[in-house]
């Protein structure tokens, strides 16, 4: 059974791209192909972020937070608009994501 907290988490980690997500009454599902974590909504629930490495920080930590069932891409929607930006910073964004989904599993 899917706790409230488990379908909160999801909601706030999935945007549908093209599709549904599947809801199932003994668990939920997401089509790992239509779901994916924003980078804006990232930015938006944590607006006490000051430079581009907290936010790396607090990308990989949302990764960590998604229910095991869902590997969503992180979608970079929106650019980080911080002076520490640096050019290469969606690459370095998507392996933060990527290090915080490795980080829940194991």
């Amino acid at each position: 059974m899917v706790t409230d907290a488990e379908n909160a988490a999801i909601k706030r980690h999935t945007k549908k791209i093209r599709g549904t997500v599947i809801w199932d009454r003994s668990r939920i599902r997401i089509d790992r192909e239509l779901a994916a974590m924003l980078l804006s909504q990232v930015i938006f629930d944590n607006p006490s972020l000051t430079d581009f490495w907290a936010l790396e920080r607090c990308v990989s930590a949302e990764a960590r937070k998604m229910p095991k069932g869902a590997s969503a891409p992180l979608t970079c929607d929106v650019e980080p608009e911080f002076r520490s930006t640096p050019r290469k910073w969606e690459l370095i964004l998507a392996t933060a994501h990527e290090r915080g989904l490795r980080a829940r599993l194991g």
